[in-house]
């Protein structure tokens, strides 16, 4: 990052910033980068001499913050701290390691296992807005939190016996706090100064509380269609634990997507996880979500349908010289072994030598199943103001029932900037506005006899 200004201090106050929101500090050393902070009215650098620390600000998304614990920053801005064990205490010449990104850092979830809150933890993190600090938890560091000025809610556990100095200190917005322990086991807690907008009314105390152990689902594994959804229900363990907002994800939106309601929608072939995380503690819950393929029916075909019967069933018979439908009304047969689906119903296709009718032998045979013949249409219009990444089952809009039980070949969208189509599955994307011409094929594109249906499909504004 662009160095805009060095300074050598031991007092940060807001004539200092009135220049610039990006300050870059070092103490007697090189500088290593930018950082942009929010106006305050001053702050005293806590334990530090001039002269001796280096503030590091390097950007990183991971790594180690004590012996035994380990810290990610995701994309969306939450740092989780996981592991077993104490936090390392942090001082102003080895701040925290997430501190060249602290500006990134939004919410702090740590996990059941961690048992201290090491000093400067999250110090000068200004677009904090809220902790979860789970049971176990035995102390909170000084200067934790300091220069958070956007926390807005934090939960303590009654494991809590100490809370450091200046802990809080520059928390303007903190409002709400949940602990798990009644109000006379608050009091207990040593509180060191300099922590009054965690103390003061201001910050509403919400005694009592229960803390999440864990999420449950109600189901552990689904399968869909393609185009099919089903509801997924989270909850927390306990069921009345505080901070119920649950954070909904798919391992592979490409196979199964999910909405920030667990509303699955199965999109192509292939298995997945659909996870339910609590934003506020942590924990989660997977379901293994499947969406088998549409498989093609046997020996099946469709009303209009054009096959070469003689290449599919009787290619090792080339002393074939003729064949015989046993129901033309159902399907008819040529000499040289092209078969015209016509009307529903079962029919058997012989395969015969012999030119006169008193040498004919019928040498094989195979029965066929013929569906009646397809038709493909939309019937409601669709509106870009509130269907955009609307999914669609194609095969739903087939008026002719027996087609939904077999598979097309082949999907196509004259317009994939209006109604994007899965060639494989059928399944549909409402895009944008404007009309798409949506065509399944049976039989291979472009091969002579194969059947296409299309029906238009229109997005208004």
């Amino acid at each position: 990052m662009k160095r805009i200004h060095t300074l050598t201090v031991t007092m940060i106050c807001t004539a200092a910033l009135a220049a610039s929101s990006f300050v870059s500090l070092s103490y007697g050393a090189e500088l290593t980068g930018a950082v942009e902070r929010e106006p305050f009215d001053s702050y005293e650098l806590p334990g530090t001499q001039a002269g001796l620390a280096v503030l590091n600000l390097r950007k990183s998304k991971n790594g180690q913050c004590g012996d035994d614990l380990s810290w990610t920053l995701d994309d969306e801005g939450k740092l989780t701290i996981s592991g077993t064990g104490k936090m390392w205490d942090f001082t102003g010449s080895n701040y925290s390691p997430w501190f060249g990104s602290s500006s990134d850092v939004k919410t702090v979830v740590v996990k059941s296992g961690v048992t201290s809150i090491g000093e400067l933890a999250f110090y000068l993190c200004p677009n904090l807005q809220s902790i979860t600090i789970p049971s176990g938890v035995k102390s909170i560091g000084s200067y934790a939190f300091s220069g958070c000025f956007s926390l807005q809610s934090i939960t303590i556990p009654y494991s809590v016996n100490s809370i450091g100095k200046d802990a809080f200190y520059q928390c303007h917005d903190l409002k709400t706090m949940y602990y798990n322990g009644t109000e006379t086991e608050w009091s207990y807690i040593n509180i060191g100064t300099g922590n009054d907008f965690l103390t003061f009314e201001s910050c509403k105390k919400n005694y009592g509380v229960k803390f999440a152990t864990g999420v449950s689902l109600n189901k552990e594994s689904l399968t869909l269609s393609p185009g099919k959804t089903s509801s997924l229900s989270a909850v927390l363990i306990p069921e009345d634990a505080v901070l119920k907002t649950m954070i909904w994800s798919s391992a592979d939106p490409g196979i199964a997507k999910v909405d920030n309601n667990g509303t699955v929608t199965a999109v192509a072939e292939g298995e997945t996880i659909v996870t339910a995380m609590s934003d506020a503690w942590g924990y989660s819950a997977d379901c293994t979500v499947v969406v088998p393929r549409r498989m093609k029916p046997v020996n099946t075909f469709v009303g209009g349908q054009k096959v070469d019967v003689k290449a599919i069933y009787f290619s090792s018979h080339p002393e074939v010289t003729r064949f015989q439908s046993s129901s033309k009304k159902t399907a008819s047969v040529s000499k040289k072994g092209i078969m015209k689906a016509k009307k529903p119903g079962n029919v058997t296709i012989e395969a015969m030598t012999g030119k006169k009718k008193a040498e004919r032998k019928t040498v094989s045979s195979c029965s066929l199943t013929i569906l009646e013949k397809p038709k493909l249409k939309f019937k409601a219009k669709y509106s870009a103001a509130s269907d955009i990444g609307k999914v669609l089952d194609g095969y739903e809009f087939f008026t002719t029932a027996s087609t939904k039980q077999t598979a097309a070949d082949l999907w196509e969208s004259s317009k994939p900037a209006v109604a994007e189509i899965n060639p494989e599955t059928g399944v549909i994307t409402i895009k944008g506005k404007g009309t798409a011409t949506i065509t399944a094929y049976f039989g291979k594109k472009g091969e002579k006899g194969t059947l296409k249906v299309k029906a238009k499909l229109k997005v208004k504004k």
